[in-house]
């Protein structure tokens, strides 16, 4: 019976793994919210677990978030001060990251009108091989006009977007983060097309927004995948750490 006992061990702690998938990936955008962030996922099912890698001492949101229900609420934890939030507390701060620019909209507030929608999708290619993956390149362009007024003065522009998307099949999608514009009539189109081109491997978004009369402004987005490996995980990794004190979070921290 002694001899039995460490096979036991042995087979109980591998009942206890779970068959899931590790990312390690780097999103970077040169928009007034410069970003050059690396990450790593584990997922599992519905379980998800992302840590932000950041330098020690830097000045951060949160750096690590877990979710138990496939991405619809996160616990989102600030290890470096001990603190804690949830996604759907109120507050901007603590509404979840986005995947969005400013330059989706006019710089005037939130009382904007939008028209002239263009959308067109192009036929899928064969793409590159990443992290060791072949990938098919999807590719959406879109542009719309923008109107709203300033002080009494109309104002109004121009905004056209590229987005490119590497995909493979039979992988959980790395993010849960949808590129919004918050134009309705486009959020729309994108939603349909990332739900049928799968999960993305690597996403370049280039906007491009003019005001009438004035120059055109820029902003390159991507999102990489560096290392992928489908793996045993264990159950505590979607465990919030215990002692954490209750913070929403300060404006312009990074996201995920």
């Amino acid at each position: 019976m002694k001899k039995l006992l460490p096979l036991i061990t042995l087979l109980f702690l591998c009942s206890e793994l779970q068959a899931g998938t590790f990312y390690r990936y780097r999103i970077s955008s040169d928009g007034p919210l410069a970003l050059d962030i690396e990450s790593q996922v584990w997922i599992e099912g519905d379980r998800r677990r992302v840590e932000l890698l950041l330098e020690d001492g830097s000045p951060r949101s949160y750096d690590l978030a877990i979710s138990r229900d496939g991405g619809s609420i996160w616990t989102r934890v600030n290890r470096q001060n001990g603190t804690f939030f949830r996604s759907d507390e109120e507050g901007r701060g603590a509404s979840g990251p986005g995947n969005n620019s400013t330059l989706f909209q006019l710089p005037v507030g939130p009382k904007q009108s939008s028209d002239r929608f263009v959308v067109e999708e192009l036929p899928p290619v064969p793409g590159d091989e990443i992290a060791g993956r072949t990938t098919t390149r999807h590719e959406l362009r879109f542009s719309y006009r923008l109107r709203a007024t300033l002080g009494g003065t109309p104002l109004a522009g121009r905004v056209e977007c590229t987005i490119i998307r590497w995909t493979t099949p039979d992988l959980p999608s790395p993010r849960e983060i949808p590129l919004t514009t918050r134009v309705l009539e486009i959020d729309r189109r994108i939603a349909a097309w990332r739900l049928a081109t799968g999960p993305e491997l690597r996403e370049d978004v280039t906007i491009t927004r003019t005001i009438d009369g004035g120059p055109a402004i820029r902003e390159q987005r991507s999102f990489l995948v560096l290392e992928i490996d489908e793996r045993d995980l264990e159950p505590s990794l979607f465990e919030i750490p215990s002692g954490l004190e209750h913070r929403l979070p300060v404006i312009g921290g990074p996201g995920l």
